[in-house]
């Protein structure tokens, strides 16, 4: 059953997802996403310059995606560590080595920044919407940077990463459009959102004084 809850004539439907990654060999298909999470990371960790190049292309676009298979492509050590050949779509990828810069580069401070970034800010062109999904994972982080992040730090797969999904339904509704429903898999809002906060993030960290100064 979905999760249904309202927010401003908004109806947003989290559900577990129903398309997880897989592999031969395993039934369990938490178990692979929290592998493709990893595998998501490890690539970030290692490879952290060309990992933030994709991230700075527009979220799920084709060039993205194109960039993005050529940076895992190389990334064999990392496959290695998890034991096993994944399937995975590209918005596991992204989101994943998003979620590595939030959780090894940037501080408590720099996330919380997030939430003082002003609406001038939002519409520079380091973090100017380029499509939906970039419109509403930059919204969400910025009205709760903190509840974005700790979902997106939470376990794969676990009961408190779909709680935490959860406990942002209320966050969600104001970002889109009024009278619009959306539904969403837990790992493509974990992705959407933590790619939303870390070009946030980023963001904020590198323009900290300006930043302070707009508190």
């Amino acid at each position: 059953m979905p999760i249904v809850t309202q927010a401003q004539s908004v109806g947003s439907h989290i559900r577990r997802s129903s398309d997880s990654p897989r592999d031969l060999r395993t039934n369990d298909p938490a178990s692979v996403e929290r592998a493709a999470n990893a595998f998501a990371r490890c690539v970030a960790d290692r490879r952290s310059g060309a990992a933030r190049s994709v991230l700075a292309l527009a979220y799920g676009s084709e060039e993205q995606g194109e960039r993005m298979q050529r940076l895992v492509s190389g990334g064999e050590e990392c496959m290695n560590n998890i034991g096993f050949l994944l399937h995975v779509d590209n918005a596991r990828i992204v989101g994943g080595m998003a979620e590595h810069f939030l959780r090894a580069v940037y501080s408590e401070d720099d996330v919380a920044a997030v939430g003082s970034l002003t609406s001038e800010q939002m519409a520079s062109e380091e973090l100017v919407p380029r499509n939906a999904f970039e419109s509403l994972g930059l919204c969400v982080a910025r009205r709760t940077p903190s509840g974005v992040h700790g979902f997106v730090t939470t376990e794969v797969g676990s009961d408190d990463e779909l709680a935490a999904a959860q406990a942002l339904s209320s966050e969600i509704g104001p970002c889109v459009v009024q009278g619009t429903t959306l539904e969403f898999s837990v790992p493509m809002l974990r992705s959407t959102l933590a790619t939303g906060l870390y070009r946030a993030t980023a963001y904020a960290a590198e323009h900290a004084p300006m930043v302070e100064a707009s508190e």
